[in-house]
């Protein structure tokens, strides 16, 4: 199980780092919501402002990367699993803050969606 939500969440970073919004809905849970400083996101709202981004070219380089510094999963149910750690999103221009993250993945039928992001950072 955790084998492919690592590959999962492999495929969800990679889609939000190109700004891959079909993709990212595709991975995401219809009711997705992220969490973060700046407030609540909701999917519709969070891939709107994603397109805007990569189209005006205010979006992340390509050669960005999401990476973890530390990773750990809690199943609370055989169907829904937490992600939590710390990382941060290194791009060609050096590196952002560190993020503390958890995420709530959740299977349906055959298929495991992302249902919900909460990030802050880090404090030094």
């Amino acid at each position: 199980m955790y084998r492919e939500l690592l590959e999962l969440r492999s495929s969800w970073h990679e889609a939000y780092i190109a700004g891959n919004v079909s993709r990212l809905a595709a991975l995401e849970s219809p009711d997705f919501v992220a969490i973060g400083p700046h407030g609540i996101e909701m999917q519709a709202i969070r891939l709107d402002g994603i397109s805007h981004a990569v189209q005006a070219g205010r979006w992340f380089p390509r050669e960005s990367k999401i990476v973890d510094e530390r990773l750990s999963w809690q199943a609370i149910t055989f169907d829904v699993v937490t992600a939590f750690g710390v990382g941060q999103i290194q791009t060609p221009r050096g590196q952002g803050p560190t993020l503390t993250f958890t995420e709530l993945w959740k299977r349906t039928g055959a298929d495991w969606h992302v249902v919900q992001l909460h990030y802050s950072e880090q404090a030094s």
